[in-house]
């Protein structure tokens, strides 16, 4: 009993998620695509925390999302500001936004995510 119970502290001690600060984390997990974001988020509370958290996916969205945003219809722009940055990225996959001469940022960012397969793992909203 003492053995068994000295094995689970030592792997408590090795634990990634309870080791790192959550930033650490986050840090790490925006080196990955968004479907891997996505997967860690099932390892642990700590990983999920970390992984949903608006640093991991600022990444993943197109760096000039906010003038994309503000370029959109006004009622949509003030709603999409007040998503989290992984809502905004999932509502971009599945709903279009016309900017820049009718361009669509959904077609770009529809191509990340099912080229990924972020759609499949992560749902769509």
């Amino acid at each position: 009993m003492v053995k068994k119970h000295k094995k689970l502290q030592k792997e408590k001690e090795m634990d990634m998620s309870q080791v790192l600060p959550e930033e650490c984390l986050a840090h790490i997990i925006s080196f990955t695509s968004p479907r891997d974001a996505c997967r860690s988020a099932l390892v642990s509370r700590n990983f999920q925390s970390a992984a949903d958290s608006d640093a991991v996916w600022k990444g993943f969205l197109p760096s000039d999302h906010v003038e994309i945003i503000s370029s959109s219809p006004a009622s949509s722009s003030s709603q999409l500001t007040a998503l989290s940055k992984k809502e905004l990225y999932f509502h971009l996959c599945n709903s279009p936004i016309l900017f820049n001469n009718g361009i669509m940022v959904r077609m770009i960012l529809l191509y990340l995510c099912y080229r990924t397969g972020v759609g499949i793992m992560c749902g769509s909203g």
